[in-house]
């Protein structure tokens, strides 16, 4: 596997000028390739890899999968804690994420119509965000399908459940000097990934 490291120096943090710099690094690639989007904290399953391939389409389709999200180890079962691996689901091992939206599978065409990364977003969250508002132009609030229309013919967005991809947890620092909308974001996110409420209620019992 031929693997490209772009170095960004000195400069804030910013997923989305990191992904841009990359795309600009890989002008062999063609607008049909296809581009998996993902993050250094994930474990990923040959099976996860197959349906990403299947559930994008050049020109036709999107793919935003939901990732298994593990909650802190701290909180966990005593079964959980006997699993070797970590492609388990237990209710207090973790929660599929619904609200995140970082992991993408596109071919390279698609996300430059579709406009790309915004650049002027730092620090942590919100980059994927928008680019998953610019991908969605008509959405069915009662469907995991969304459609959308980049240009003619129509492109879907796709967001399921993905057994196969498993954000494995870390402790997340929320920068207090990030816009009020990231910290927010940040926030939530490191709430909704300490303890699973079956972890809360029992603790919570054990101090009453």
């Amino acid at each position: 596997m031929d693997v490209k490291i772009v170095e960004m120096k000195d400069e804030p943090f910013s997923r989305g000028i990191a992904l841009t710099s990359m795309l600009r690094g890989s002008s062999h690639l063609s607008d049909d390739s296809l581009l998996f989007l993902t993050d250094v904290d994930m474990l990923i399953s040959c099976d996860a890899l197959r349906r990403i391939q299947l559930n994008t389409i050049y020109k036709a389709q999107v793919f935003f999968p939901i990732v298994f999200s593990e909650f802190s180890p701290d909180s966990w079962s005593e079964n959980d804690r006997l699993l070797a691996d970590s492609f388990h689901y237990g209710r207090r091992r973790g929660y599929f994420r619904h609200f995140g939206y970082g992991l993408a599978a596109l071919y390279k065409g698609d996300l430059h119509s579709i406009g790309g990364f915004n650049t002027s977003i730092t620090g942590w969250g919100m980059e994927d965000v928008d680019l998953f508002e610019k991908a969605v132009k008509v959405s069915n609030p009662h469907s995991l399908l969304f459609i959308y229309s980049l240009q003619s013919p129509s492109h879907r967005v796709i967001r399921a459940p993905e057994p196969g991809l498993i954000h494995i947890y870390h402790p997340i620092h929320c920068d207090p000097s990030m816009p009020s909308a990231q910290l927010a974001m940040c926030q939530g996110s490191k709430a909704a990934s300490l303890a699973s409420i079956d972890s809360l209620v029992q603790t919570l019992n054990h101090v009453s």
